[in-house]
């Protein structure tokens, strides 16, 4: 899933800084090839009670985008955090 705004360049991040103010509840993400939950992008995200199992990546906090995440259970992953500061 890509969550916010999907281009990376400093017209949409003047734009769209901030938003989309976003939570992700109780979901269940099985066997994702890349991301689950998600790339997230610009806005603030709270993500809660969530289980993510067999992934390869989880998070990835990109572009601007700030994530508060808690009480979730990840398990047999190759990468638990990612991060593009910008």
């Amino acid at each position: 899933m890509i969550l916010g705004y999907p281009a990376d360049d400093e017209s949409s991040y003047n734009t769209y800084n901030d938003f989309p103010r976003m939570s992700l509840i109780s979901n269940k993400f099985e066997e994702t090839l890349t991301r689950g939950p998600g790339l997230m992008q610009y806005g603030y995200f709270h993500s809660l009670n969530n289980y993510i199992s067999d992934f390869s990546m989880a998070y990835t906090v990109h572009t601007a985008s700030k994530i508060y995440a808690e009480t979730a259970i990840m398990k047999t992953a190759v990468t638990l955090f990612v991060t593009g500061i910008r």
